[in-house]
């Protein structure tokens, strides 16, 4: 894209750019609900957001993690429907505007930079979500807590030192989006091949563990 979302902003009619509302969140605040009704959406300019969703035992899960959003809310007003399809929260603190509904209508048809901004920012993430469906084609539970494990490595530890991870099976099923089995399953199943030692109720892996860890989900 040759020009920047504030570029866009700043070329907006002003009688549009007056209607922004300059908001942020902190990290772990809601942006929006899941079924809650749509009013407004938002457009940032920093921050980062988990989206996350709810699997078929009512679990609110993570689905995508540390994802850096322009827009949220636009696809459920533009689509028409009158609640929000997932729930969003900060990841890392998120600053920008919140626009009402018509606002954001008023601009898809009268603002063209936005418009085609806009069919490119989604072009482009629709063919990056395309990208990542050839990766992990089965999108195995495996595959998303060995991905899960290689993230909490990196940034629990930098170097070669042996990482505990002091987590609760619930927390990651809840979070991979399954149930707490098939987690004592997979985990089980890792500490056979080796990937990881278990001490109580700490997940231990030393810095060979953490290597084939970061490997093995380099490959996946």
């Amino acid at each position: 894209m040759g020009k920047s979302i504030l570029d866009i902003i700043n070329g907006m009619p002003k009688n549009i750019r007056d209607t922004f509302v300059p908001i942020s969140f902190e990290v772990g605040e809601h942006i929006i609900e899941i079924n809650s009704e749509v009013n407004h959406g938002f457009i940032f300019i920093e921050g980062a957001i988990d989206v996350m969703h709810i699997n078929s035992k009512d679990v609110l899960y993570t689905y995508c993690q540390d994802y850096r959003a322009n827009f949220v809310g636009l696809m459920e007003i533009y689509s028409g429907n009158d609640t929000y399809c997932c729930t969003c929260r900060a990841r890392k603190k998120c600053v920008g505007y919140r626009l009402n509904k018509n606002i954001f209508l008023k601009m898809l048809a009268d603002c063209d930079d936005f418009k085609t901004y806009l069919i490119e920012y989604w072009a482009n993430q629709f063919y990056s979500q395309a990208l990542n469906r050839t990766q992990y084609p089965n999108n195995r539970t495996e595959v998303k807590v060995i991905n899960y494990l290689s993230e909490l490595v990196m940034k629990k530890n930098s170097g070669s030192k042996t990482v505990e991870l002091k987590i609760k099976r619930e927390d990651i099923a809840e979070y991979i989006g399954c149930s707490k089995r098939t987690i004592y399953r997979i985990l089980n199943q890792l500490e056979e091949d080796e990937l990881i030692s278990k001490k109580g109720h700490l997940i231990v892996i030393n810095s060979a563990q953490r290597k084939r860890i970061i490997k093995e989900n380099d490959n996946k």
